[in-house]
């Protein structure tokens, strides 16, 4: 589904990521874990078209996607749903929803993705006429997973989902992050909580300063006895 090989990203004269290679499948849900700073939001960002790598192979489904805009990664079928969730405030949920579809001409199948997210997100259905802005951490996380949903994705980036949020909201969103890969929808995680993460990925992989130093399925990595002491707490 998809293929990153020799992700090369530098800020300025510093190269920060060093030829990182994933791949995601269909139907999988792979973790992206390491320490802070150790290049995961950046490596999702290049995936996106959000930075520009200075070198790398991206290809959804054989297409390549390496150099494009961001709004053109977006459209092939790429969904990012960033850290810290960046809605649009001052619009209502529906608003923000109806701008995830924003590329889309199909009118029913953009009712039948309503439909969809209502059914794996009931608590926004709840909120459709309220400001976006004036939601719990919890409800616009929902919301901005929902609004990448809305834009028939192939596959979804989904960065620190749980940052911010008290431990049964955590709870929460990791059901609902569960639910939708039920459906079959690809997801490709970066996610702090190592235990959660893994615990709910197919397959793995350690950033470290850059670099990948290790990959397996989420199961292996758990019983690993330096995942376990750099990343799970003992």
């Amino acid at each position: 589904m998809l293929t990153v090989k020799n992700l090369q990203f530098s800020y300025g004269a510093v190269e920060t990521i060093h030829g990182v290679n994933l791949e995601v499948k269909a139907g999988e849900v792979v973790a992206l874990i390491g320490a802070n700073g150790a290049g995961k939001t950046t490596t999702l960002r290049c995936i996106s078209g959000i930075l520009k790598p200075s070198k790398a192979s991206i290809q959804l489904e054989g297409k390549e996607l390496f150099g494009q805009a961001a709004h053109t990664v977006a459209k092939a079928g790429i969904a990012h749903v960033l850290e810290g969730r960046h809605l649009f405030k001052h619009l209502s949920v529906r608003e923000n929803l109806m701008m995830g579809a924003y590329h889309r001409k199909d009118k029913e199948g953009i009712l039948r993705d309503l439909d969809r997210v209502y059914g794996l997100f009931p608590r926004v259905k709840e909120r459709l006429a309220q400001a976006a802005g004036t939601l719990s951490g919890g409800e616009q996380q929902m919301v901005a997973m929902a609004r990448s949903i809305m834009s028939d994705p192939r596959i979804l980036l989904l960065d620190e989902p749980s940052m911010g949020l008290a431990p049964k909201v955590v709870d929460t969103i990791f059901e609902i992050i569960a639910d939708v890969a039920k459906t079959g929808l690809p997801i490709l995680l970066v996610e702090q909580n190592a235990n959660r993460a893994l615990s709910l990925a197919h397959r793995a992989y350690v950033l470290e300063v850059g670099s990948v130093v290790l990959s397996d399925t989420g199961k292996a990595l758990m019983n690993n006895d330096q995942v376990r002491k750099s990343y799970l707490g003992g």
